[in-house]
C-alpha cells in the first residue's frame, strides 16, 4: 500500500482493528509512505500519518488475500 500526501510526512503508525500498534516509523520526511502488507493477515488496519505542520490524517486499509 502506498499513500501520497501533499504535505511532508514525519511519522507513520499502523494499527489493527483492535487498536494494537503494529508499526511505527519516525523521521520519514517524505510525501510518500509505502507499507508492505504481505506479512499482515486479512482484516482492517488503520494508518495514521503525522505531518511536519502538525496535521494528522487517518487511512483505512482492508487486507483480503
Amino acid at each position: 500500500v502506498t499513500i501520497n500526501s501533499p504535505i511532508e510526512i514525519n511519522k507513520m503508525f499502523l494499527f489493527d482493528a483492535f487498536g494494537k500498534q503494529l508499526i511505527e516509523q519516525n523521521s520519514i520526511r517524505s510525501t510518500k509512505v509505502a507499507i508492505n502488507t504481505s506479512d499482515l493477515g486479512n482484516g482492517v488496519y488503520y494508518i495514521i500519518l503525522h505531518s511536519n505542520n502538525g496535521s494528522i490524517s487517518q487511512h483505512k486499509v482492508v487486507v483480503c488475500k
